[in-house]
């Protein structure tokens, strides 16, 4: 599999461990924020994503906002 993609074996190891650790930080946003646990600030934070990607990534889930009007002026 290194070789189709043109990386050395570590360099992928590097690679796959990244991004499993950027996808599991944002199924715990995910969790936490549908769980009511955390804010959107906060699922930002833990994210790693921008406001706006994880309100993309929300609606492309079917996750409705729990934003409040602090949340929003807090953003902008």
């Amino acid at each position: 599999m290194a070789k189709d993609i043109n990386l050395d074996r570590t360099s992928l190891a590097k690679k796959i461990l990244i991004e499993g650790i950027k996808r599991e930080k944002l199924n715990l946003a995910i969790q936490k924020y549908i769980n009511k646990e955390i804010s959107i600030g906060r699922a930002v934070k833990i994210s790693g994503l921008s406001f706006y990607e994880l309100i993309e990534v929300f609606s492309r889930i079917g996750i409705t906002s729990n934003l409040s009007i602090e949340d929003v002026k807090k953003v902008l």
